[in-house]
This record gives C-alpha cells, sequence and structure tokens, in this order.
C-alpha cells in the first residue's frame, strides 16, 4: 500500500507541474505581444457555384504580390451543384447573413485593418448582397468581383456604402459561359462579367457619386500574358492576380489606370 500512495503523490506532483508550466505559457502569450488572429490585413474569398474552387491561385497570386494577411475562403455553395448554387445566389440565400456577420466581427476586432472581399461568378453576388446587409458604420476597403454573374443592372448604391475605397469589377466578351446564363439569382440583365456593371439612370446625386467607387476591369489581349485569356474561369490566374488585381487593392491611393464608370467617356450608363 505504501507503493500505492507514493505512486498517487507523483501524479499529483506531476499534474500540479504541468499547471504551472501551462499558467506561465498563458501569462507569455498575454503580455508578450501575442496578436489576435483577427489582426492585421485579411481578404475573405468566395468561389463560383459548384465545385470548382480558384481560392489557390488567388491567394498564391497576393501572396506574390506582397499580401502577407491570410486569406479566408468562405463558403456558401451547397451539394447540390452549379446550377442550383448559380440561381440561389442573391439576397435571400442562407449564407448571406452569416457573412455579413463575419465581416462585421472582423472590423470590430480590427477597426483600421485592411479588410478585402474578393468573389469569383455567382460568389459575386453573395458578396454584394452581404455588403448590404452591413450595419451603418461598417465598411470594407476593396471589393473585387472576378467574372461576376451578378447582374450588370444590379443598383450597388446600397453596397457602395459599406466600401470604403473601390469596387473592382473584371468582364469579357470572350466568357462564353456568361453568354448562355442568366444572372445570378435570375436578376434582370445581363450578367456583370459579360458587359461591366451599368449606373442604373434613376439613382439620386449621392448615389450616382457613390457610383464613382466602381471600375470595370475589361479584359484585352495582353492579359492573356498573365494567364487570364479571356475567359470565365482563367480570370483567377495567380499572374492576372498578382500583377493586375494585386497592386490596385493593396495601396490606398487610385491605380493609375482606373478609370471609374462615372467618368466622362466611359460605356457606363444604361
Amino acid at each position: 500500500m505504501v507503493w500505492m500512495g507514493m505512486a498517487i503523490y507523483g501524479i499529483g506532483r506531476y499534474i500540479e507541474e504541468l499547471r504551472r508550466i501551462i499558467l506561465i505559457i498563458l501569462f507569455f502569450l498575454a503580455f508578450n505581444g501575442c496578436s489576435s488572429p483577427m489582426d492585421g490585413p485579411r481578404v475573405i474569398y468566395l468561389d463560383g457555384a459548384g465545385w470548382y474552387s480558384g481560392d489557390g491561385p488567388v491567394r498564391n497570386g497576393l501572396q506574390r504580390a506582397g499580401f502577407a494577411g491570410p486569406v479566408e475562403r468562405f463558403g456558401w455553395q451547397s451539394l447540390l451543384g452549379p446550377l442550383h448554387d448559380h440561381l440561389t445566389a442573391g439576397e435571400h440565400h442562407p449564407k448571406v447573413m452569416e457573412l455579413s456577420r463575419r465581416i462585421s466581427k472582423l472590423r470590430k476586432a480590427n477597426p483600421e485593418g485592411r479588410l478585402i472581399l474578393i468573389g469569383f461568378s455567382a460568389g459575386t453576388s453573395i458578396i454584394v448582397s452581404a455588403l448590404e446587409e452591413l450595419p451603418t458604420d461598417v465598411k470594407v476597403d476593396y471589393v473585387v468581383l472576378l467574372s461576376p454573374s451578378v447582374s450588370s443592372k444590379h443598383n450597388l448604391s446600397k453596397a457602395l456604402r459599406h466600401v470604403k475605397y473601390r469596387l473592382y469589377a473584371t468582364h469579357s466578351s470572350h466568357d462564353s459561359l456568361l453568354t448562355v446564363v442568366a444572372s445570378a439569382g435570375l436578376e434582370r440583365g445581363h450578367p456583370a462579367g459579360q458587359t461591366g456593371f451599368i449606373v442604373p439612370s434613376d439613382l439620386t446625386d449621392y448615389e450616382r457619386d457613390l457610383y464613382g467607387k466602381v471600375v470595370n476591369l475589361p479584359w484585352r489581349p495582353g492579359y492573356a500574358a498573365y494567364g487570364w485569356d479571356g475567359g470565365h474561369v482563367s480570370v483567377t490566374s495567380s499572374d492576372f492576380i498578382c500583377v493586375v488585381v494585386a497592386p490596385r487593392i493593396l495601396e490606398e491611393l487610385p491605380h493609375p489606370l482606373d478609370r471609374p464608370i462615372t467618368a466622362r467617356g466611359t460605356a457606363g450608363y444604361e
């Protein structure tokens, strides 16, 4: 029985020592500059409908351009396939409010940190709808919509209230997929990824000013050198993200080649 008592005593000493070590580690983490996982710049990325995942090339392109923060993939697709996801994307999708809450939580945890939303295809509709649901005082810094299937005629003014700098949208007349499908959620108008966004004709002066944040990025032959051949999926090429997209969202100053769709001479009006 003596040996049993000694064993129990030894186990007790071991547990007490382990507890002391854990407390020391926690104290060190709390007072030696351990940053919150929500600190620093962050990208939230949404894929398109179905099973394709472009977050790898997008993440790689951003990192090569010098982006040091996490690229968080926000899953919204069902297991029912691309057609179902495309048709149900929009304001009534159950993931819209979840994304809106996620953005609000990140902004509350890091009020001054750079927060960027990037979406591809039908995922752009989830992004726009989530922006529209944000509290009045919550903003993201940039939004990038790659081959957006959200309608070109969608009134973006409510979403733009929650964008601090600019909203970029790529488009290409060579996007064969968007020439044969309706806009995400069956919204009226051609997909913006085919034609670019259009400034609605019935805006107030304030809403028209908000549209000054929107920059359409049309495909051009030179982009083929960076992997975007004008097609729907190749817009997520890591080279295109690194060379064309990243410089526009890693700096606060306007990119010298940007032209807002409200600028004179741009084809952005109904």
